[in-house]
């Protein structure tokens, strides 16, 4: 099982969580792979993805937006 649903403080407004302390309590808990979605922009897809790289932990990332699309 890999947690999906997590946001950083690149989430503004969502979460304070830093994305070094995200990825160090993963390696800590076992975890191998990580995600995290973010709400309306991806500036924290290279931070993650190298912090990842260092702990060799494997990477998913998740763009996401509140609302539906409007057409």
């Amino acid at each position: 099982m890999v947690p999906f649903h997590i946001h950083s403080d690149y989430s503004l407004l969502h979460s304070s969580l830093k994305i070094k302390d995200l990825v160090n309590k993963a390696k800590e808990l076992g975890y191998e792979t990580l995600g995290i979605s973010e709400l309306d922009n991806m500036f924290s897809a290279i931070e993650f993805y190298e912090t990842c790289k260092k702990k060799r932990n494997k990477t998913y990332y998740r763009h996401g937006r509140f609302g539906r699309y409007r057409g």
